[in-house]
C-alpha cells in the first residue's frame, strides 16, 4: 500500500510523470516499521530515483532471512562506488539538483529499525535497498 501511494503522487510531479513505474512487491508484504516511517525513507528513495532516471523506476521486495529487502531501481546514470558512502550522510550530494537529505533519512530510518541501506549498481542505473526487519523477526 505505501508503495502504491508513493508512486500516485510521484506520478503528479514533473519528474515522476515522465517516468514508467513498476512496482513488484507481492501482495501482503509488511516490514516492522511504523508505517509513517516508510513512507519517509521509501518515499526518499523513490523521490531521488524520479529526480536521476532516464525513464524508469521499479519498486520491488523480496523476503530474505527474517528481513524484507525493498529495493528502488532507476535506469538514470548511476552513482560511482567511491561517493556512495559520503551520498548517505547528510547533506552529501550526487549533483546540484536535491538537498543531499533523502539518503542519510532513508539510511536513519532504516538504521534505527535494526535495518540498513545499500547503494548497488543496476544495468543501467542504481538500485537503493532497504533492508528491514520481518515483523516477528529476531531483534
Amino acid at each position: 500500500d505505501v508503495a502504491e501511494k508513493l508512486v500516485a503522487v510521484l506520478q503528479r510531479t514533473p519528474d515522476g510523470a515522465r517516468l514508467d513505474w513498476r512496482i513488484d512487491i507481492p501482495a501482503g508484504t509488511r516490514v516492522a516499521l511504523d508505517p509513517a516511517d516508510l513512507s519517509e525513507a521509501l518515499g526518499a528513495l523513490a523521490e531521488n530515483a524520479a529526480r536521476h532516471a532516464r525513464s524508469r523506476v521499479a519498486l520491488s521486495a523480496r523476503a530474505q532471512e527474517g528481513q524484507v529487502l525493498l529495493g528502488v531501481t532507476d535506469d538514470g546514470p548511476g552513482i560511482p562506488p567511491e561517493r556512495r558512502t559520503a551520498l548517505r550522510a547528510r547533506h552529501g550530494h550526487a549533483d546540484e539538483t536535491g538537498t543531499g537529505l533523502g539518503l542519510a533519512i532513508a539510511a536513519e530510518i532504516a538504521e534505527a529499525a535494526g535495518g540498513r541501506l545499500t547503494l548497488s549498481d543496476a544495468d543501467p542505473g542504481l538500485t537503493a535497498t532497504l533492508a528491514l526487519p520481518s515483523p516477528g523477526a529476531p531483534g
